[in-house]
């Protein structure tokens, strides 16, 4: 049976709830809720932690929330690579819980027969910090079948890499900004091509800022 690599938190309704935020931090000493330690104790909470995103999330725009840990430590005191962990986040609470509904829960793989589910997660929205871009798009090429349900994802600091299929590529393309250290102000466009997802600034230059800034 299926047991959690790492600690999971999640709020109350998200498998009532259609929308849903992914808060993943990047690699590192980093646990659930932080974005950098050396920020929150010597800086403040808002600034190196994800509380501003949730309370946001759930208190402006009624979504339930998800938060990743995939630093922490398993039963065996191993630590699990970041991308395993997200995709056991996917497969154990996300994926049983997506709404299946034509036009959405369509589109399967050879490595992802099941795309259906029988919950009412519709929109699924991300911000991924640093090292979490990559396991992320590790997530859009071995499970296919969340792809439909990506509503929008905000990278901070990050990379994803390349996609290798033609329906990644347009996700990549078409709902990712990844929001990159720099001195120009804020939102300005650093690039914006068709191989990469369109880089803006996230108004700050510090990477451990990147989060908090954007």
């Amino acid at each position: 049976s299926k047991i959690a690599a790492c600690t999971v938190f999640m709020s109350s309704d998200y498998k009532t709830n259609a929308n849903l935020l992914l808060l993943i931090p990047g690699s590192g000493s980093v646990r659930s809720g932080q974005w950098s330690r050396a920020v929150g104790i010597n800086d403040s909470l808002a600034a190196g932690t994800m509380l501003p995103y949730i309370s946001r999330a759930i208190h402006d725009r009624k979504w339930s929330v998800l938060l990743c840990d995939p630093n922490g430590r398993m039963a065996n005191g191993k630590r699990e690579f970041l991308d395993n962990h997200l995709l056991f986040i996917y497969d154990t609470y996300i994926k049983p819980n997506l709404c299946n509904y034509q036009g959405k829960s369509q589109v399967q793989s050879q490595s992802d027969h099941d795309a259906g589910g029988t919950g009412n997660i519709r929109n699924i929205y991300v911000v991924a910090h640093s090292a979490a871009g990559i396991a992320l798009t590790r997530l859009l090429h071995e499970r296919e079948s969340v792809l439909p349900f990506i509503a929008a994802i905000a990278g901070t600091d990050t990379d994803y890499g390349r996609g290798k299929k033609a329906n990644v590529k347009q996700v990549l393309k078409e709902k990712v900004i990844n929001f990159r250290c720099s001195y120009k102000p804020k939102d300005t466009v650093l690039s914006d091509d068709d191989e990469f997802p369109k880089r803006v600034s996230c108004g700050h230059h510090e990477h451990v800022y990147s989060s908090a800034a954007a």
